[in-house]
């Protein structure tokens, strides 16, 4: 299980001290280099026995507590590595200063698609119970059915689009917040709207009543489990004076939330799939037809589809599993896994997933348990999740682009297997993905003893701060810090440099931040300084780790960012975007022009070590001065 990946990873980061240690270049004290080794047997140990516990610590409960307690241990392992492996980076540095970058997700609508169509027609109608407004449209069913795919399809419908004035979608979860519940409101309907980051339940209300104010509205409440009445009411006031004809869809596996809503009349109930039904979901997914295969596959299917017991995402999940399976042998282990027989878990969905997740290698396992880490309806980035993977070294290597392609594989193959959902690409080609609810709660089932869950299980929470708590700096084993679009930021603690073991910072669009302090920061590999044109980034010549920085914005001033400090990055790689402004007069004399072509060529030396780079954009302002 996760366990298991992770001393894996363990040994791997031992090995390496263990071979800078042979070749000299770090200089440990007899006993830290015994205490290494010490560890390094004893993780060896521990992998040997836990080859085959994953497959029987899902219901042996004496052995989950033996997991958790190793899993205590691993993590003390852990923090040592990070520190031994800093210190050899660190010795690295000093040395060298002394001497000078899938399957498209499947078709939603197979199961769903007639009542989809229903669904479009109720809310484009006009009714005569339209003198209510909003009209209130519940969608009750078991986790696994098909209710937030059915909403999107309708909410994505082009009719429905052009029929509603705002459109707002908001995933509820399991605890009904109704200030949080305003703000995602606010956001979806004015992204600049300040008010959206108030705490004030009376403050956002005004707001989304001038916001909906007579305007015809569509919003979708996804996954709703217990409100109670009067946080209901209270939430529901402002939209109350929406246009005729506005919609709200209410998603939920709880039939009481409708009678709460007052909303009984228009509730869509979605029931189990038929078994004929259930089947062709299950070969559709699988990749095959039912008259193509034998009448052994065919024997095997429908029973493995039993197991279903009519929820599509359960059809789906296995039919995505037995994709890459060609033999008959292979279907029958699925159908006869004892992983079946399993008694002590909490939803019936949760048996096909187990088998599915199962099945995985397990460096993906460790890889898709990462993901339970963030909220429910979080859109992932496909790059910086794996980003993420890797500077957990979950992907065994040292964070190059080499290191990012098996990554990128794992990431396609939970797609394929329906754990990981592409919901969209955007213009610039980025990756955006979801994970369904059911999946989240999964996971968070299987990891419930290796992960806490803070904040709402949104872990780099954006901070809408003039400055960050100073106490970060005491989190020495910080990897990963995104500030982005954080437009009232305006400084940083100066002892930045003390976090020895970050290996990202983005910064995106603090465009308020004026000087960040980088010395020290030796593990950093990632730096993202998009549209902080005016951020002096101080130290950043002795990021010798450092592997990807976006932009870099030369400036005037001794202070100022100055392309020289690029000269020894000599690991940067991917793409470098560089802008710079060059002052000239309107009648700049020869001299000026001979000292111009001097300082390209300079700035052309700078460059040319940086071998690994694939793409290099420089900009050049030219102004009047």
């Amino acid at each position: 299980m996760a366990a298991e990946a992770l001393v894996g990873s363990l040994l791997e980061r031992a090995a390496t001290i263990t071979v800078d240690k042979v070749q000299g270049e770090l200089n440990l004290a007899t006993e830290v280099e015994e205490e290494v080794k010490s560890h390094t047997r004893n993780l060896k140990a521990i992998q040997a026995v836990l080859k085959d516990a994953e497959s029987r610590q899902a219901g042996e409960a004496g052995e989950r507590h033996w997991l958790q307690e190793l899993n205590e241990v691993s993590d003390e392992m852990d923090n040592l590595l990070d520190e031994w492996s800093t210190h050899v980076l660190k010795q690295r540095i000093e040395g060298e200063i002394e001497k000078k970058e899938g399957l498209k997700y499947l078709d939603k609508k197979l199961h769903v698609f007639p009542v989809a169509g229903y669904l479009v027609e109720l809310l484009n109608e006009k009714s005569s119970q339209d003198c209510e407004v909003p009209l209130i449209i519940p969608i009750v069913g078991m986790g696994g059915m098909g209710k937030t795919t059915l909403s999107q399809l309708a909410y994505n419908d082009e009719k429905v689009k052009t029929h509603f004035d705002k459109r707002i979608w908001v995933c509820v979860t399991d605890t009904f917040n109704e200030v949080k519940i305003a703000r995602n409101v606010v956001e979806c309907l004015d992204k600049s709207n300040t008010s959206k980051t108030s705490n004030s339940l009376q403050v956002l209300m005004e707001c989304i009543h001038s916001l909906i104010r007579r305007k015809k509205f569509l919003l979708v409440l996804d996954d709703v489990w217990n409100p109670k009445h009067s946080h209901w009411e209270e939430l529901i006031k402002p939209f109350r004076y929406g246009a005729m004809g506005s919609r709200i869809i209410v998603t939920t596996r709880n039939e009481e939330v409708a009678t709460l809503m007052k909303a009984t009349a228009h509730v869509i109930h979605l029931k189990q799939l038929s078994d004929e039904f259930c089947l062709s979901l299950f070969y559709y997914n699988a990749g095959a037809e039912k008259c193509s295969e034998s009448r052994m596959f065919l024997d095997v299917g429908e029973k493995i589809v039993e197991k279903c017991h009519g929820l599509p995402l359960a059809a789906k999940t296995l039919g995505s599993m037995v994709r890459e399976k060609k033999t008959l042998k292979e279907w029958e282990n699925v159908l006869n896994s004892k992983l079946w027989e399993i008694e002590d878990i909490e939803q019936q969905i949760f048996r096909p997933l187990l088998v599915n997740y199962n099945d995985l290698a397990h460096e993906i396992r460790i890889c898709l348990f990462y993901c339970a880490i963030f909220s429910k309806d979080y859109v992932y980035d496909k790059n910086n999740l794996v980003e993420l993977w890797m500077l957990q070294n979950y992907l065994n290597g040292e964070g190059s682009e080499e290191t990012k392609s098996p990554g990128l594989k794992y990431f396609g193959i939970l797609v394929k297997r329906s754990f990981v959902l592409e919901v969209e690409v955007d213009e610039s080609g980025k990756t955006n993905s979801k994970i369904h609810d059911i999946i989240h709660d999964f996971l968070l089932y299987m990891t419930k003893n290796y992960f806490l869950i803070v904040n709402d299980g949104q872990p780099f929470q954006r901070v809408n701060e003039k400055a960050i708590p100073k106490e970060i700096i005491g989190l020495i084993h910080l990897r990963y810090i995104d500030l982005s679009e954080n437009r009232w930021l305006e400084e940083l603690p100066d002892n930045m440099g003390d976090l020895r073991n970050l290996q990202t910072l983005r910064l995106v669009e603090c465009v308020r931040l004026k000087k960040v302090e980088l010395g020290g920061l030796i593990n950093l590999k990632h730096l993202s300084v998009r549209g902080c044109e005016n951020l002096k980034l101080r130290g950043i010549d002795g990021l010798m780790s450092l592997q990807t920085l976006d932009k870099y914005y030369v400036q005037d001033g001794d202070e100022g960012n100055k392309l020289e400090h690029l000269r020894n990055l000599n690991h940067l790689q991917g793409r470098l975007t560089v802008e710079t402004v060059r002052g000239r007069k309107a009648d700049a004399a020869t001299e000026e022009e001979a000292a111009d072509a001097e300082r390209e060529e300079e700035e052309a030396a700078i460059m040319v070590k940086k071998a690994h780079l694939v793409h290099l954009v420089l900009n050049v302002e030219f102004g009047l001065g």
